[in-house]
């Protein structure tokens, strides 16, 4: 047994394993990635490296700005269950906190970030590891909502090659079998830090499809099941754009401008058969592929002028 989200009920999973259903992620590993304090904890007692973080409830976050122990801005993220974006807010002043439940959250220092990327590792119970291409995701004016994605990510190959030594060792240290989704930031001074993780096919991962010579989703099953992994080679270059209801209204969809997207080759609509839009709510995604980032510009610009939702 296999997840496609990480809100699930781990108990019932580990009773499952003790009945001997192999379930990947291990649910001892889904607990540690399923808590984002728990995440930052394995980092830092394991030297990865990661932002500053703490774990807080309002009444103490608010002592803390008030004895000036906590500066704006900050990052607060909910612990559990935060995903596309959800539970995740920069905090830049105190009203910012008005509103919100009193429990724990997971605060983080602000990183100036230059550049978030991404890459999806693989690894099966032999120990064998292969990674996909590193993608610089592109987000919306909150910063968190991914809208689209670039492969290969535009940086250095020192910083290549540092990412592939840090996925691998990651995704060996968790003992994950099947996928793992790791999520850096570059800050402005080129500082390599890790964000988050998701052990299982992943947004930032849906170009594979077309793009690689293995898609997400079959190395993921490739690893749970033991089997060889498929080295991972790719195309030149991929844009992946996530198909977004519109920021208004709700309803059921309509997709203009399917015909001249479908005429034009390697350009891929992927619609999920959602039944209701609703505002920034994920409804497909696009790939579209060239050989080289001129060429993919130009296919893109075809896709921005024919393509819209309506609700």
């Amino acid at each position: 047994m296999t997840i496609e989200i990480e809100k699930v009920n781990i108990e019932a999973l580990q009773k499952l394993k003790d009945s001997g259903v192999k379930v990947c992620p291990d649910p001892a590993s889904l607990r540690i990635i399923q808590d984002k304090l728990e995440q930052k904890m394995f980092y830092k007692e394991r030297g990865f490296e990661t932002t500053e973080f703490y774990n807080a409830n309002i009444p103490d976050l608010l002592k803390k700005i008030k004895s000036g122990d906590q500066s704006f801005p900050f990052v607060l993220k909910f612990r559990k269950d935060g995903y596309d974006g959800k539970g995740v807010m920069i905090i830049r002043e105190e009203a910012d906190l008005a509103n919100l439940p009193d429990q724990d959250y997971l605060i983080e220092e602000f990183v100036d970030i230059q550049k978030e990327i991404s890459v999806i590792a693989a690894r099966n119970a032999n120990g064998e590891i292969q990674c996909f291409d590193i993608t610089e995701p592109v987000a919306d004016s909150s910063g968190f909502l991914m809208t689209s994605l670039i492969s290969p990510a535009n940086i250095s190959d020192d910083l290549t090659k540092k990412i592939g030594e840090v996925s691998k060792q990651l995704i060996s240290e968790l003992k994950i079998e099947g996928l793992l989704a790791i999520e850096f930031m570059i800050d402005q001074a080129n500082n390599l830090t890790i964000n988050e993780v998701s052990p299982r096919p992943h947004n930032t991962g849906h170009h594979t499809i077309e793009f690689n010579s293995v898609s997400q989703f079959e190395q993921h099953w490739r690893g749970v099941l033991n089997l060889p992994l498929t080295e991972v080679t790719s195309r030149n270059f991929a844009m992946c754009i996530n198909v977004l209801g519109p920021k208004s209204g709700s309803g059921v969809p309509d997709y203009l401008g399917l015909n001249e997207l479908l005429s034009e080759p390697d350009i891929h609509v992927h619609l999920y058969g959602k039944k209701e839009s609703k505002p920034n709510r994920k409804l497909g995604h696009i790939t579209v592929i060239a050989d080289s980032r001129e060429a993919l510009e130009q296919k893109v610009s075809i896709v921005e002028k024919y393509f819209k939702v309506v609700v």
